[in-house]
């Protein structure tokens, strides 16, 4: 918990949205339906909007996983 509001006052949501934890049985690949995974890495590279499938599919043929 103290890790999930530490991230929130470092990089705020627009209103709204919140910032969740995933489960034991999700993981960036497959968030739970109306959800988007962002990893904390990505927040920090500024990189702030989910990894298009075709990016990704592009990445996965060339041997690069992205998580």
């Amino acid at each position: 918990m103290a890790e999930t509001n530490r991230i929130v006052r470092k990089y705020p949501f627009k209103e709204g949205y919140s910032i969740g934890t995933p489960g034991s049985n999700h993981s960036a690949e497959g968030p739970p339906m109306g959800t988007v995974a962002i990893y904390l890495q990505q927040l920090e590279a500024e990189l702030r909007t989910p990894t298009l499938r075709f990016f990704r599919d592009v990445l996965w043929h060339f041997g690069v996983r992205i998580t």
